[in-house]
């Protein structure tokens, strides 16, 4: 029998296990870096050929996967309403805390029924440019995917309505 006992030897396996690492360290580096590199080449290749893919799938399948999405709203209407409505708050409070929790136009100051308004008066025409038909969510949402352009401010229902198409709001507010 030998007289090292388990625990040295575990130790000397170690210690030439750490030497050899050490000698052969920028061959296993550039090993590594080389299998990256292939993984990586692989994954781009396979997610552009699996776009491919899905894009052909959901266009096959839309009117089914549309009825299965309108089934499981049903069955779960309560559900998909406190969903919808926190995703719609979301939207509202990113815009608003950008833009402002109150009416820009002077004098007014208001912190109830607010709206974004177009400072150059073209909403109309560029939602329908956007293909917005209406609500204010969709185009919360532009403001957000556009990272709040310049051009827009806050303002109250009742501001932005006189204002119309106009330059300024026509309302006498008290001073």
């Amino acid at each position: 029998m030998s007289d090292t006992t388990a625990t040295d030897r575990g130790q000397a396996k170690r210690e030439y296990q750490r030497r050899w690492y050490e000698a052969n360290r920028e061959r296993i580096r550039e090993r590594n870096a080389a299998s990256r590199d292939r993984r990586r080449k692989y994954m781009q290749t396979w997610r552009e050929t699996s776009r491919d893919r899905r894009r052909e799938y959901k266009t096959a399948n839309r009117d089914r996967d549309n009825e299965a999405r309108r089934q499981r709203r049903a069955a779960n209407r309560e559900q998909a309403l406190r969903y919808e409505a926190a995703v719609r708050e979301r939207a509202r409070t990113a815009v608003f805390d950008h833009y402002g929790w109150a009416c820009a136009c002077p004098g007014c100051g208001s912190t109830t029924r607010l709206c974004i308004d177009h400072i150059g008066g073209n909403g109309k025409q560029h939602r329908a440019e956007l293909g917005i038909k209406g609500g204010s969510i969709p185009m919360y949402r532009w403001l957000i995917r556009n990272g709040f352009p310049e051009g827009y401010q806050t303002l109250c229902h009742s501001c932005n309505t006189s204002k119309g198409s106009g330059s300024a709001c026509r309302l006498k507010h008290p001073a």
